[in-house]
């Protein structure tokens, strides 16, 4: 018996068997993420802000090739309790639709992994993936440098229907053209009161003697 999927999932089955992106984007992450196909399509800048090379758009070869490469950050997908290569709902997609998903969680950070791929973007090459997870600031990077292709929103209809208000109309991507939202949230401070006194502040957090080695942020500012 298959596996039903999700209204999500059946709205990116659409959207994948009918155009294939040579590059991918998004994000996900707590404070507002967002899953992105991207291309190498039109005037590409460099972070500096300057023009740089124009590229051609990315080719549509999902009528021949149905196969799909996905960057995400570790943990951010089901996994198989016996197996935890396998993702019980990437596995759900390939036997509803028939599209393979070559799978890798290797984002640990915006930054590292945008340093691994910026100069082959710049230089208008593929960086042989067509969904990459970002968080929303980096997703507006690539926007903004001309590396995203646009989303063919008239194949994921539950995607249009129902994307909460206020993740719509955002600055880097007001029409939804070419994020899609995964997640959203904030970050908040969880205090064990069996094992210290309560945090009441960030401040307190960071200067408070007794917490002194015993706190962990993540490497960006922005998600911290």
């Amino acid at each position: 018996m298959k596996t039903p999927l999700s209204p999500e999932a059946r709205a990116l089955a659409r959207l994948l068997s009918t155009r294939r992106s040579v590059l991918g984007a998004g994000a996900l992450v707590l404070a507002g993420g967002a899953l992105a196909a991207c291309g190498t399509k039109g005037t590409s800048t460099n972070p500096s802000g300057s023009a740089g090379p124009k590229c051609t758009p990315a080719a549509d070869v999902s009528a021949s090739e149905r196969r799909v490469v996905f960057s995400n950050w570790t943990g951010y997908l089901d996994e198989d309790e016996k197996n935890v290569e396998e993702h019980p709902t990437l596995k759900a997609f390939t036997t509803k639709t028939g599209i393979e998903v070559k799978y890798t969680a290797d984002i640990n950070d915006n930054n590292e992994f945008y340093g691994k791929i910026r100069a082959q973007l710049a230089a208008c090459q593929t960086i042989d993936r067509d969904i990459v997870v970002f968080t929303d600031w980096m997703a507006a990077r690539f926007i903004r440098n001309g590396w995203a292709q646009k989303l063919s929103l008239d194949k994921a209809p539950n995607f249009v229907k129902n994307l909460a208000p206020s993740m719509k109309g955002r600055d880097f991507d007001p029409k939804q053209e070419y994020a899609m939202p995964w997640q959203a949230g904030m970050t908040g401070i969880a205090v064990n009161t069996n094992v210290t006194k309560e945090v009441r502040t960030i401040d307190e957090l960071l200067t408070r003697p007794d917490l002194k080695g015993k706190v962990t942020c993540l490497t960006e500012m922005h998600d911290t």
